[in-house]
């Protein structure tokens, strides 16, 4: 598990999720990353990034 931001831990798929609530719920935790929808934007491309080249645990690549 790495941490995208002190306050907010995050990790790969569901978490994805976790992390975008954050930002909505606490930006000021994320400014280091940039602005509230840069973040939403970056944790979009990383979920996009997840569904391409991602895979199941023990299962073949997308």
């Amino acid at each position: 598990m790495f941490a995208l931001s002190d306050r907010c831990p995050a990790a790969p798929a569901a978490a994805l999720g976790r992390a975008a609530a954050c930002v909505v719920r606490d930006p000021a935790a994320w400014a280091r990353w940039g602005t509230r929808d840069e973040v939403l934007q970056y944790v979009r491309q990383l979920w996009h990034v997840l569904v391409r080249f991602g895979r199941a645990r023990g299962g073949p690549a997308a």
